[in-house]
């Protein structure tokens, strides 16, 4: 059997319904394997049983045996799924009989397909890749679980071990596919004798410069194209692996469901893999009948990623990776240099050998790669890293209680045993010499090693020091401010003049920032056929939510009647078919037309100054400028851009913040562990780092980036330039920002109440402890041009142990793109700081208000903070403050209940109580106290109440304002959301 049919044995090992039907699994397996037209008789052979071992020993507790420890599994709220990192439980809403999961796992089984047209292929120090096995592995692997989970999502959490039910059957087999990878045969003369060579390692690969590279832009495309350059050149790198080994090799990030790693694997795997019935290949009839082109477009893949290799293959994969990821820059160059070419930008040789030095010295590339080691060993190594996570102390709790069990419980498979007898050290305590028992301390020493060796990466020289001399008085690219210009100013102008849509006039750019900008169009258009919808500009993106919220929503006859004359005297002016179409134009592409200054701009453009465009302009004009006072709205001239990081990911990754063990036992192991007192102790150890909590959170980061964050910033009206697991970056109209970041800390955080989202309808109700699981309203409209996802679909996301924290830069439409985002980051990093530095402390959010004037103002707050108001209907003891008083202003202000003069009255009132102070922004307990007076005084004057509704709204605005007075301890941090409000009604004044 070739390598991978033994992979494929390896993954139909354990049948995904296990959890159902203990007793006859093997027999089920046996089945399966037949189905995929693989010779059992050789699987029992040819399986190498002892990477199931690894991989059991790696994800469970060392547990009695099966006869003295038993834990039925039903998914109800007597037996539920745990959630991976913590903290959440899934409960099915129907059960499922064992008959009927079997039925489902068979009849969804892969094997209907035709794989002759998928070629062979050769990797040096690889045995050849037989094309149809490759495809029947990968299909598997990709496709199953999918159709498993259109027919019953809850199959998708079927525990691979019912006594410790947080991590699914299939990552089980996953991992020990991946083990099975790293296995090498020797075959004996006879038949079925075999020798196994097994060495697993670590490659831990980084790829840079990542953050300043990105930050280098001017729009809202450039941002877009920095950061999907690095995800289109990480998936080559992982590719480069998984072409060797399988997609099941890369522990994180996760590839199941990613869709530029699909991509891909379109013209050499999915358009050859024809359907039996009706010959048609899989791209169309599964993968690419998505919305892929979006989402193949969309930055979602970190920097960095974990695979599981054979040692004696580092130096051919780690070379493989570094190649293809060349190889492919050099072909996106290329493209590059021919697109210019084409467009009739000289080209000389100097200007390509300029080029070309930039190119080569552009990436970073940092490895380790580390070899699995006995347990003895690795125990030792890790008790030497200066590590205060206490990771090498919950090691060694696990191992010393797991040799405490009682000898007649013991499971010989978990210890080290001859012809199934247990041996025992010389103090007779069983002998456990299962490298996958130290999954967490392999992982921790590859991630040191790694960081080791990035802190003395090598600094080669940049460019060619003969030719110094050459480069000096050169300019400098306008934007990195490392490289120098490619080309003279003469050059450099004839970009603008031939490329004006990709070029500005006097800028000044080297090679990469020159690729960032038409690779695109000269690569990914011309090569792969794929194109971004479009990228709307600032303006447009400041401007959009004006369209659909005050226009399309407006209910008042008259009004409605002069949006219809200005969407036709829109058609008159831009040519359109029709007034549809008009409206079509102005919402949905040129949003930016609702700023008066935007629409003089674009009729100066489009427009000769006769007498009929100066009418036609004026008409125009006119009847913006009457809808809005009709309105008493306008769209804000502000834009925002959100930044968000995930909290403490470091410690997410190595496992510091896994859960207890008494959170992930099922109730039956629970008892056990508790009803012996040499082992209760294990229930209140945190659970090492296991391969399934590394999947499963890569698995939930993906999740976030690829099926919620997108959706959730379209609907807020704003345009995703970044998803990356857990770090985001958005562009959003300045008034939705905070409110979009609130709903995508929801969406990371699994929290049950993003149901109740006020834009995002994507979500459908869920009990109000299922923490960590998104559970997808496949009806929502938001979805059915996107995503093909069945209704009741769950997304396992990070969890409630898990926080994300943001920084917003808002500033003017024609503020340099660059700086807002550099804002930003710069507050989000102010969120994360602890408060002794002036920071938040992490799960927190800072806003950065940055005024035409040059003032800015800066305030932050914790997401969440205690309500002083409990009750059984309210479950949460926290309550988003901060939004709530936002929120509040405006509705009242739409109601013209409040001025617009009420924040600058609180903040006149109350500022000069902490001019004098040595920390002039502290907040005391004397000093809230009298705050609280202004603020009832200043309510007093600027709430307009009418009868004893508007009483109790002017109350419940005062409770918000002092429970939040109470929680903050800067005066700026009370008054940030007052000043928010302001700084977006400053123009108009209800009263």
């Amino acid at each position: 059997m070739n390598f991978w049919q033994r992979k494929l044995l390896a993954l139909l090992h354990d049948p995904p319904c296990k959890a159902y039907n203990l007793k006859e699994h093997q027999e089920i397996a046996d089945s399966l394997i037949q189905n995929a037209e693989l010779d059992v008789k050789k699987a029992k052979t040819f399986f190498y049983k002892v990477c199931d071992h690894i991989a059991a020993a790696a994800d469970r507790l060392i547990f009695p045996r099966p006869s003295i420890l038993k834990s039925p599994f039903h998914g109800d709220k007597d037996s539920p799924y745990h959630h991976t990192l913590g903290e959440g439980t899934l409960i099915f809403k129907n059960s499922i009989t064992p008959e009927k999961a079997e039925e489902i796992i068979s009849s969804n089984q892969p094997v209907n397909y035709d794989y002759e047209s998928v070629e062979d292929q050769s990797f040096d120090g690889f045995e050849k890749r037989i094309g149809k096995d490759w495809a029947k592995f990968f299909i598997h692997w990709r496709l199953w679980k999918k159709f498993v989970s259109k027919e019953d999502p809850h199959l998708v959490f079927s525990p691979a071990d019912t006594r410790i039910p947080d991590h699914t059957i299939w990552t089980h087999c996953s991992i020990t596919s991946a083990l099975q990878g790293c296995t090498e045969i020797e075959l004996g003369e006879a038949d079925y004798q075999i020798k196994f060579q097994f060495q697993p390692a670590f490659l831990l690969f980084q790829l840079g410069p990542v953050q300043e590279f990105i930050a280098q832009a001017r729009t809202t495309k450039d941002l877009w194209s920095g950061s999907y350059l690095f995800s289109f050149l990480v998936a080559h790198g992982i590719k480069a692996v998984t072409d060797r080994l399988g997609p099941d090799s890369i522990i994180y990030p996760a590839l199941l469901d990613q869709p530029l790693f699909d991509f891909l694997h379109k013209d050499e795997l999915y358009c050859k893999v024809k359907t039996l019935n009706d010959n048609k290949n899989l791209w169309e009839e599964e993968v690419g009948k998505l919305s892929y082109n979006s989402q193949v477009l969309t930055p979602n893949l970190p920097n960095r990623f974990l695979a599981l290799i054979p040692y004696n293959k580092t130096d051919i994969i780690t070379k493989a990776i570094e190649e293809k990821i060349r190889e492919e820059l050099n072909n996106i160059s290329n493209a590059c240099i021919k697109y210019l070419k084409k467009n009739e930008i000289y080209w000389d040789e100097r200007i390509e050998e300029r080029w070309k030095e930039q190119l080569q010295s552009f990436l970073n590339f940092s490895w380790q790669v580390y070899p699995w080691k006995n347990i003895e060993t690795t125990m030792w190594l890790l008790k030497q890293l200066p590590f205060e996570d206490h990771s090498a102390d919950n090691l060694n709790k696990v191992y010393d209680l797991s040799r405490r069990i009682p000898r007649s419980d013991l499971d010989p498979r978990n210890y080290k045993n001859e012809n199934g007898e247990i041996q025992f050290d010389t103090k007779n305590r069983p002998i456990i010499d299962n490298p996958g028992f130290c999954w967490s301390a392999h992982y921790a020493l590859t991630d040191f090693l790694l960081a080791g060796r990035r802190n003395t990466r090598n600094f080669s020289f940049f460019g060619d020091p003969e030719k110094l001399h050459s480069r000096s008085g050169v300019p400098k690219d306008m934007y990195s401010g490392k490289e120098e210009c490619i080309g003279d100013e003469k050059w450099q102008d004839t970009l603008y003049e031939k490329l004006p849509r990709k070029f500005k006039e006097n800028e000044r750019l080297g090679a990469i920032n020159i690729i960032k900008r038409i690779w695109d169009e000269a690569y990914l258009k011309e090569k792969h056929h794929l194109s971004h919808e479009g990228f709307d500009s600032v303006p447009d993106v400041a401007a959009y939510y004006w369209g659909k919220e005050e226009l399309e929503k407006c209910t008042d006859n008259d009004t409605k009647a002069k949006i219809d004359s200005f969407y036709e005297l829109i058609q008159e002016a831009f040519n359109k078919k029709d007034k549809e179409q008009a409206k079509k134009f102005l919402i949905e592409e040129s949003p930016r037309l609702f700023f008066i200054s935007e629409l003089k701009r674009e009729i100066k453009e489009n427009k000769t100054k006769n007498e009929a465009s100066l009418h036609l302009e004026k008409n125009l004009l006119g009847s913006l400028k009457e809808i809005q006072s009709r309105l008493q709205s306008e769209p804000t001239p502000y834009i925002a851009i959100l930044a968000m990081d995930g909290d403490s990911m470091g410690k997410w990754l190595s496992g510091a913040n896994a859960p207890a063990f008494k959170f992930q036992l099922s109730k039956e192991a629970k008892e056990y562990f508790e009803k012996n007192n040499d082992l209760k102790e294990i229930l209140d150890v945190k659970r090492p780092l296991f391969p399934s909590y590394h999947i499963e959170l890569s698995t939930a980061l993906e999740n976030f980036s690829v099926y919620l964050a997108p959706y959730i910033v379209t609907a807020y009206y704003g345009q995703l330039i970044y998803a990356g697991g857990d770090d985001v970056l958005a562009m959003l109209p300045a008034e939705y920002a905070l409110s979009c970041a609130y709903a995508l800390r929801k969406a990371f955080r699994g929290d049950p109440s993003l149901v109740d989202d006020k834009l995002f309808k994507g979500a459908l109700p869920a009990p109000k402890n299922q923490w960590g699981f998104v559970s997808l309203n496949g009806e929502w409209e938001g979805w059915k041009r996107k995503i093909n996802i069945p209704r009741e679909y769950h997304l396992i996301t990070m969890g409630k142990n898990a926080d994300i924290s943001a920084g917003i830069a808002i500033g003017h439409i024609h503020s340099p793109l660059q700086n807002l985002v550099e804002e930003a980051r710069k507050a989000e990093k102010i969120a994360k700081l602890s408060p002794d530095n002036k920071g938040y402390g992490k799960k927190a959010f800072v806003v950065s208000l940055f005024k035409r004037s040059g003032e800015i103002i800066q305030w932050g707050s914790k997401w969440d903070h205690p309500s002083h108001t409990h009750s059984e209907e309210i479950d949460s003891e926290e309550i988003d403050l901060p939004l709530q008083i936002l929120t509040k202003l405006e509705e009242l202000y739409k109601k013209k209940k409040i001025s617009g003069k009420l924040p600058y009255r609180i903040s006149e009132l109350t500022s000069p109580y902490c001019l004098n102070k040595k920390n002039d922004d502290q907040l005391d307990d004397d000093i809230k106290q009298v705050v609280k007076n202004d603020i009832s005084f200043a309510l007093d004057q600027h709430f307009l109440t009418n009868n004893e509704e508007d009483i109790k709204l002017k109350e419940d605005l005062f409770d918000s304002l002092t429970q939040y007075l109470e929680n903050c301890s800067r005066l700026k941090d009370f008054l940030g959301p007052l000043h928010t409000f302001a700084f977006f009604k400053k123009k108009g004044d209800v009263l």
